[in-house]
């Protein structure tokens, strides 16, 4: 009986290591993917397949496989999303970070002249190895210097870009590609998706003006920050005090008209909501 609980203990061990899961083996050397390090901006949209992945659970790292490139510094400004999708190829069109949950943001690892480049995900992504998995990299006014990552072509119009070094926006336009990027994800224990508490707050009016109001389940203070479409802090971090009734207002005076994503959290509860400056 011991020998078999140990057996168990040893079985579990296994079962809790972090899976990893490695998607195209391409050798040839790209620089425009997943970023056109030569230029300050650039964008980077790919479709990485269920079958490929077939892994549920917390992707908890990511990393990109440098081909080449004497060029050794963190690459800039580099902001990284990764989504569910149904879709298995793309059309040309403008950049549309819809649906996307920004996990990483800062200077990309760039430490060697080759082989993966990784950095550990600020906020955690959970795949449910039913859909397929988009993944978004926007670069926009960072460093350059010039950098070869590994690729492979895996279908028609897999991926997406723009290369062309112009400032991004929610109009930039993008082209499609048929170069996959090598991608390492490393889950944490295998399980299946979870979904994270969703906060239920209204958010009105909206369009709105000078002024959006929020009304919150109970009368708790809650947290709010208002970023661009991606991902740039326009309002930064602060404190909603509702009254009695549970509701608080953001002012928007200073804000430009557009669309904006409104960041809410209350407790361990969230939410994102889009909201419309007019």
């Amino acid at each position: 009986m011991k020998k078999f609980l140990l057996m168990l203990a040893v079985l579990g061990s296994f079962s809790a290591r972090a899976q990893v899961v490695t998607v195209s083996v391409g050798t040839s050397g790209s620089a425009l993917s997943p970023f056109n390090s030569t230029q300050a901006n650039s964008v980077y949209e790919a479709i990485y397949k269920q079958n490929q992945l077939n892994q549920a659970g917390s992707i908890g790292r990511l990393a990109f496989q440098k081909n080449s490139g004497a060029f050794q510094d963190p690459l800039t400004r580099t902001v990284i999303y990764l989504k569910h999708t149904t879709a298995t190829v793309f059309t040309a069109g403008t950049l549309d970070t819809t649906g996307y949950q920004r996990v990483w943001a800062g200077a990309f690892t760039n430490s060697g002249t080759s082989g993966f480049q990784e950095v550990v995900l600020t906020q955690p992504f959970t795949y449910n190895n039913t859909d397929n998995l988009s993944l978004l990299v926007v670069r926009n006014g960072g460093n350059t210097g010039s950098t070869l990552w590994n690729y492979n072509f895996m279908g028609t119009n897999i991926a997406r870009r723009n290369t062309s070094g112009t400032a991004i926006s929610n109009t930039t336009p993008l082209s499609t590609s048929d170069a996959l990027l090598n991608l390492r994800l490393t889950f944490g224990t295998a399980t299946a998706a979870r979904a994270a508490a969703t906060l239920l707050a209204d958010v009105y009016p909206n369009p709105a003006t000078t002024t959006c109001r929020v009304q919150l389940p109970n009368a708790q203070p809650a947290h709010y920050q208002l970023t661009d479409m991606l991902g740039r802090t326009v309002q930064s971090a602060s404190q909603l005090a509702p009254d009695a009734s549970g509701t608080a207002t953001i002012q928007l005076a200073g804000v430009p008209a557009g669309s904006y994503l409104l960041h809410l959290t209350q407790g361990s509860a969230t939410l994102v909501q889009r909201l419309m400056r007019e």
